[in-house]
């Protein structure tokens, strides 16, 4: 692995075999890290000289197309693993973050304070997804399912063929991000200080809650002669820090007053 220094390293995107990897810094160019010519060694190499304040960065599963935004800039995109880029939404926009479909062909855009932007055509035409204004600040797309959220701590789905967004929390996580797996079964959301939830279930948990039964893990083999316990003696304890109704279920920690936001900077949609 070649280095090329301390940079500030703003976000890294990878495609689906870890072949092709994406680097963006605060200002500076895109750098890419890739072996594909070379099984042995990986090389840092530039992407493009373009000295931007890049805000995020992502990739297709391939790592054929990759699309990049910076601040009160321009979409750019690149179709060749990397090799050359254009310009596409060539309006300067408050980009904050950037995420496509393992395709390539669908790309989702948010503005800071105003509209999510989308592309179903590998990002040569753009138009509206979600006309509210906002204070976007997380989008990602998997399996043509498309999660994002505010500002406020709402947490919105949609589908990349719909304009329609629905809110999928019943209170609000600030500070959150959302990881998805490729099949969309499995969705968690994270954020400071507080339980990782499962998004389908909305439950607090510490370990997922819908581990798959056909994980390769080899079960642990014990000697002929190992203790047994008697189940009958082991007094069963419930933990009573799991809230009796989820739904209703509201952190203390939580403050109760809601920030002083215009209700027209953030979605109204269901």
């Amino acid at each position: 692995l070649t280095s090329i220094g301390s940079k500030q390293w703003v976000q890294i995107s990878m495609n689906s075999d870890g072949l092709f990897v994406y680097i963006i810094t605060s200002y500076d160019s895109i750098y890419y890290l890739s072996n594909w010519y070379n099984n042995e060694d990986y090389s840092i190499r530039t992407s493009n000289n373009l000295i931007k304040l890049w805000q995020s960065i992502t990739c297709s599963s391939s790592g054929q197309y990759v699309y990049a935004v910076a601040k009160n800039d321009k979409v750019y995109i690149s179709s060749n693993y990397g090799s050359t880029w254009t310009t596409s939404f060539n309006k300067k926009m408050m980009w904050s973050y950037i995420s496509t479909s393992s395709s390539g062909q669908y790309v989702y855009s948010l503005v800071n304070g105003e509209y999510i932007y989308h592309s179903t055509d590998y990002g040569n035409n753009w138009s509206i997804s979600n006309p509210s204004y906002a204070l976007w600040s997380f989008v990602t797309v998997a399996n043509n399912i498309v999660y994002t959220l505010d500002s406020l701590g709402n947490i919105y789905q949609s589908n990349v063929t719909s304009y329609v967004w629905d809110k999928v929390n019943s209170y609000k996580i600030q500070d959150a991000i959302v990881c998805v797996s490729y099949d969309n079964n499995y969705v968690y959301v994270l954020a400071p200080s507080i339980p990782i939830y499962s998004l389908h279930q909305f439950l607090p948990t510490v370990s997922p809650t819908n581990i798959p039964t056909n994980l390769p893990i080899k079960p642990l083999s014990l000697p002929s002669d190992h203790p047994t316990l008697n189940p009958t003696g082991i007094t069963t304890i419930s933990p009573t820090y799991y809230p009796i109704n989820f739904q209703s279920f509201e952190p203390s920690y939580y403050p109760n007053d809601q920030p002083s936001i215009s209700p027209t900077s953030h979605p109204t949609i269901k």
